[in-house]
């Protein structure tokens, strides 16, 4: 039956009973992840057990060290602590290019120029901007309890 689930990968359904969750309505510690839908669900009552899981993990697959190497990540993953899930584009705030070199006085201006539309991009309005606001300064106050 887990097989035939549409969006689940029966190789990477593990059965270890440290990862295992004990569905509270029939006690069963057996449990299948649908990938597609993004859940745990109870093998043997059904029982949606956890919604909304993250896939941490690459979105390829590779058979051998080269394919590995050859298929990296782009960037860190999504995450839920920045208003736009950390998929906007930073620009570094050091005034020097890829190399190390200062800046000339012209491109300066540029990249002041790109920072500024950058940011003006990532917050569109009232809300993204709220939003923003609010998630800083929870990261702030959780730096400071020690919480990171």
């Amino acid at each position: 039956m887990k097989n035939l689930m549409t969006g689940t990968h029966p190789s990477k359904e593990k059965k270890s009973k440290s990862s295992e969750i004990e569905c509270p309505s029939c006690g069963n510690n057996i449990t299948v992840r649908d990938y597609q839908q993004s859940k745990i669900i109870c093998e043997n009552c059904g029982r949606v057990l956890e919604a909304e899981i993250k896939d941490r993990g690459p979105e390829w697959r590779a058979f051998d060290q080269k394919q590995r190497d050859e298929k990296s990540r782009g960037g860190p993953p999504s995450t839920e602590t920045i208003h736009d899930k950390g998929l906007s584009t930073q620009i570094d705030y050091k005034n020097r290019d890829a190399k190390g070199n200062k800046l000339s006085p012209e491109r300066r201006r540029k990249v002041y120029r790109l920072r500024k539309w950058n940011k003006r991009a990532k917050i569109s309005g009232s809300t993204d901007r709220n939003l923003a606001v609010a998630l800083g300064e929870m990261n702030r106050m959780a730096s400071q309890l020690g919480l990171k």
